[in-house]
Order: structure tokens, then sequence, then C-alpha cells
């Protein structure tokens, strides 16, 4: 008896395992989406705004395995009585994608990325009138972890961990300005980050399967 009740268990596991592929020649277009906005009312009033926009399409090029482009904008912005801080970023590149079966329509899924960055930023000061003007480029690669479900067999929601790791080389000009001031230079160098916070870095997102 015990016996036929580890053999029947084994086959539900392996047909869950064997089923809960998503299979080669799959196409998976979607992205996924980030915001967050705080706001303090007490002095000095501050506000924070947060979001961020990653559209993409992908190749199942062998089961649970996907490769594909990708691109996205985000922008952050900080203001207060004495400060205005906006960064606006534009990203192109592609991914690799590994998919685990965690069983009834959950994946935990890894995803890199290695692409281009474009990063306008602003910081301007309302006491001194002036402040810092930045345009960066750099090439780099990034990881993250994230949770996707099948809602049905062509519709999957995801939850990750968006530029949880990051490395990148980039060179960029940076303008100080104030009245009757004006200074420019250049710098470049290596960058290395980590954000595990999920207030910033917390995306949501989809992808429709098409194909098989």
């Amino acid at each position: 008896m015990k016996r036929l009740l580890l053999l029947t268990i084994s086959a539900i596991v392996l047909v869950t395992i064997t089923n809960a592929q998503i299979t080669r020649g799959t196409v998976l277009v979607g992205g996924n989406a980030g915001t967050s906005i705080s706001q303090s009312d007490a002095e000095p009033r501050t506000k924070y705004t947060n979001y961020n926009i990653n559209p993409a399409i992908g190749f199942t090029i062998r089961d649970n395995h996907v490769l594909g482009v990708d691109a996205g904008f985000g922008h952050i912005g900080y203001a207060s009585q004495e400060t205005r801080d906006e960064r606006d970023t534009y990203y192109a590149g592609m991914f690799y994608r590994r998919y685990f079966s965690l069983g009834k329509g959950f994946y935990l899924f890894g995803q890199g990325n290695a692409g281009y960055t474009l990063t306008d930023a602003d910081r301007y000061s309302h006491q001194s009138f002036g402040g810092r003007k930045t345009r960066s480029n750099a090439v780099g690669v990034s990881l993250y972890p994230g949770v996707a479900y099948t809602v049905s067999r062509r519709v999957h929601l995801e939850i990750a961990m968006s530029n949880l790791v990051n490395l990148s080389y980039g060179s960029g000009t940076v303008k100080d300005y104030a009245p009757g001031v004006h200074t420019e230079w250049k710098e470049s160098g290596f960058n290395f980050f980590t954000n595990a916070n999920p207030q910033s870095n917390m995306a949501v997102g989809f992808r429709i399967a098409l194909g098989k």
C-alpha cells in the first residue's frame, strides 16, 4: 500500500514537472512597470516619485530558457523647499531568463540583462539659483530574481526585484551652473551597486505567451 502511494505521488509530481514547462518555440511578449510616490508635509516638505516601464519580447530557445530584447524608461524625482532633483533614464538591451517550476502554475525565475543606458540628471538649488546637469552613457550587466504565475495558458503575471545587482562602465559630461558661473568637465569609471529596497526596486509585469 505504501509503495503504491509513493508511486502515485511520484507519478503526479513527474506529470506536474513535465507539464509545467514554457516550451521551446513559445514567444513571450509583455514587460513590467514599477512606481512609488511618497510625500512629507512636515517641515521641510518633500516629495519623492519613482516610476519605470520596461517592454520586452522573448523567444524560448529551450524549455524554460528564454532569450530576448527589451527597452526601458525610468524617472526619479525629488523636490523640497530647498532643492529639486530629477533623473531620466533610457535603456535598450538583451536578456536571458531561466524559469524554475514551483508547481500549481508558479515559477521562480532569474534574469540577466546586458545593455546600453543613457541618463539625464538635473539638480537645482532654490537658494543659490544654480545646480548641476549631468548626461552619461553606460554599458553594463544586471541580475535579478522574480516570481511568475500562469493565470491561463497564455497569460503570465509576475513580480520581480528589478536591477537587484548592477555592474556598468560609463562616461559623461557634468555641468555646474549658477548666475555668472559655468563650469564643465568629463568623468568616467566603473560602477557597482545593489538595491534590495522593495519600495524603489519592485516591478510588476505580465507576459503573453504566443505560439505553442
